[in-house]
């Protein structure tokens, strides 16, 4: 790929649930991740931030293949309903991403 064409960095926000699989490895599920191997060739570096699970990997996950892809774990939040608590959540998202990010950076 051409260096102009190429972007520095990525910051994904979503709610793809992720999990640790027995042997301690990071799996997606596998249409998003498969998504972000893709876009890891168009940007130096993609930080993907979403919810880690505690329960076992479903088989329609995958791991990461991409190198430049750094998984932001969070623990997962919100729900299936719309509440009062979740529009008061609402104007902290920006500070948790920013919280979120620093540990992660701080982790490299």
């Amino acid at each position: 790929m051409h260096k102009l064409l190429k972007m520095r960095s990525l910051a994904v926000i979503s709610h793809t649930e992720h999990y640790y699989t027995t042997d301690g490895k990071v799996v997606g599920w596998e249409p998003t991740v498969r998504e972000l191997n893709y876009l890891a060739e168009l940007f130096d570096l993609i930080y993907h931030i979403a919810p880690i699970h505690d329960n076992k990997p479903n088989r329609a996950t995958a791991a990461y293949k991409a190198d430049n892809i750094i998984y932001v774990p969070i623990k997962p939040s919100g729900g299936k309903t719309t509440s009062a608590f979740k529009l008061f959540l609402s104007p902290l998202v920006p500070t948790y991403i920013i919280f979120a990010l620093r540990r992660s950076s701080d982790e490299e």
